[in-house]
């Protein structure tokens, strides 16, 4: 049951990851906000749930939540330190 939630939640904090790059075609700040808030606290609830799994060597969602959190922190951060 973990694992599957795991999944489904790093699925959907990749998918909210995307919607934070909606600014690209248009779309508004508020959007963008909640997407990389969203893929943050989804992302952080893939890792815990994938580090609760038992089988961790097949535990995909803990990895999409690893990747969306390095993806929203790490481009942040470069957006910071490129300003």
């Amino acid at each position: 049951m973990a694992q599957r939630s795991s999944l489904s939640l790093g699925i959907l904090a990749l998918l909210l990851w995307a919607l934070s790059w909606s600014w690209l075609v248009g779309g508004s700040e508020s959007v963008v906000r909640v997407g990389e808030i969203g893929a943050v606290i989804a992302g952080i609830a893939a890792v815990v749930f994938g580090v609760v799994t038992p089988r961790r060597s097949e535990n995909t969602g803990l990895w999409c939540g690893v990747a969306a959190l390095v993806l929203v922190v790490g481009l942040n951060v470069l957006t910071l330190l490129l300003r």
